[in-house]
């Protein structure tokens, strides 16, 4: 379960704790705003925010990025070059394409599944998230959306962060569309 929270405010108060399991940080990871965000109305000021972890967490998080990337590349790989063939009329290479596409697809899950399966072997028991635990939903004019995973990471921000709320916390489902 993951908690919605709308801040605003250019600078904030991160608890000093790891965002996912809680440990002391040793690093930090950017927490950027969702690709339909970005597209969404005029720039802010602060476009990401440095959101602090310790070591073995931005390590579980860097694999969990890599396998979904894995996946996106093979896809949409393939996709494109069975596409540019069909816009080229050729069409038994871009029948041939599109099977190596489906074939790229396929593999790139498995590949996407065994690193995901990785990285949740780098997790502690106290991990919020295989992936990121604090997420940027994007912005409407000064307001900023934050999704925590870790509820103890939720509450403790928003204790170091009274004056800057703006929204009631909400309850994001895992798979909602965030940012709007």
């Amino acid at each position: 379960m993951r908690h919605s929270l709308r801040v605003s405010s250019l600078t904030l108060r991160w608890p000093a704790c790891c965002a996912c399991c809680g440990e002391a940080p040793e690093t930090h990871l950017r927490a950027s705003p969702t690709e339909r965000a970005r597209r969404e109305g005029p720039r802010p000021a602060i476009t990401w925010w440095e959101v602090p972890y310790c070591l073995r967490c931005s390590r579980h998080v860097a694999r969990h990025r890599g396998a979904k990337r894995i996946a996106r590349t093979g896809l949409w790989g393939g996709g494109g070059l069975s596409l540019i063939l069909l816009m080229n009329r050729a069409w038994a290479l871009a029948a041939l394409f599109l099977g190596a596409t489906v074939g790229a697809a396929l593999a790139g899950m498995v590949v996407s599944w065994v690193l995901a399966r990785r990285s949740r072997k780098g997790m502690a028991p106290t991990c919020a998230a295989p992936g990121l635990a604090v997420e940027y939903g994007g912005w409407s004019g000064t307001s900023h959306e934050l999704i925590f995973t870790s509820k103890a990471y939720f509450e403790a921000f928003q204790a170091a962060n009274p004056s800057q709320r703006i929204s009631e916390a909400r309850i994001v489902e895992r798979f909602q569309e965030v940012g709007g």
